[in-house]
């Protein structure tokens, strides 16, 4: 695959295979939570929106992991009892929720891909272009790799991007574009050059937890 392809591909299954393990299990979790975010109004199940929040507490906290393991359970339960459209929302969410605590990295990849098959299932195909610019939005370009000097790391540019990070619109689990672009100003204040970095954070996005610009700032992975 040529740059040009990772930036232009619509095909979810090529730019996985691409990455193969190239990608923390926390990212791949962030990814298919923002996926599951896309179905929201169908998660009417009281305990679906619960998992898929919790998977996303569990990608940054470990100690998440009972609360997760425990609303799985009831949301694999609550899919056997269900239909249609509500049936493949529900095995979406217990595809984000269930392997989330697994240690292993091919676990965790083969259940988000599940989850996004389910997602697909009831969007359609135009949801490929939204999930292959959503991975693209948390991984970056793997062609590109990008240091954040931290020189730029700035008192208002921690800030910004920890409230980008913490102060989501919700329920689409947006990060605040507008927010972002400030970020952007903060970050060519500080000496900040690097065209990528910039330009990511001036576009529209969407822009999710796991952002590759705002991850690199904050020191996750």
């Amino acid at each position: 695959m040529t740059e040009a392809e990772w930036m232009n591909c619509t095909a979810l299954l090529d730019l996985w295979e691409y990455l193969k393990d190239n990608v923390s299990a926390r990212k791949l979790r962030l990814f298919g939570c923002a996926c599951v975010r896309r179905i929201w109004e169908l998660l009417s199940e009281k305990n679906a929106r619960w998992a898929v929040e919790c998977a996303e507490r569990y990608a940054d906290n470990p100690s998440a992991k009972q609360a997760l393991h425990h609303v799985a359970g009831k949301v694999n339960i609550a899919r056997e009892y269900a239909a249609g459209d509500a049936r493949f929302a529900l095995a979406a969410v217990f595809h984000v929720a269930d392997n989330s605590f697994t240690p292993s990295l091919h676990r965790v990849r083969a259940a988000i891909l599940e989850a996004t098959k389910a997602v697909l299932a009831i969007k359609g195909n135009s949801e490929r272009i939204i999930q292959t610019s959503l991975l693209r939005e948390v991984v970056g370009n793997p062609f590109r790799v990008v240091s954040f000097d931290s020189a730029w790391m700035s008192p208002l540019v921690t800030d910004l991007a920890r409230a980008a990070y913490d102060e989501r619109s919700l329920p689409e689990g947006f990060l605040d574009s507008s927010r972002l672009s400030i970020l952007a100003d903060a970050l060519e204040d500080a000496g900040c050059d690097n065209a990528e970095i910039l330009s990511h954070c001036r576009s529209l996005g969407p822009h999710v937890r796991g952002c590759w610009v705002v991850d690199l700032i904050l020191g996750k992975k």
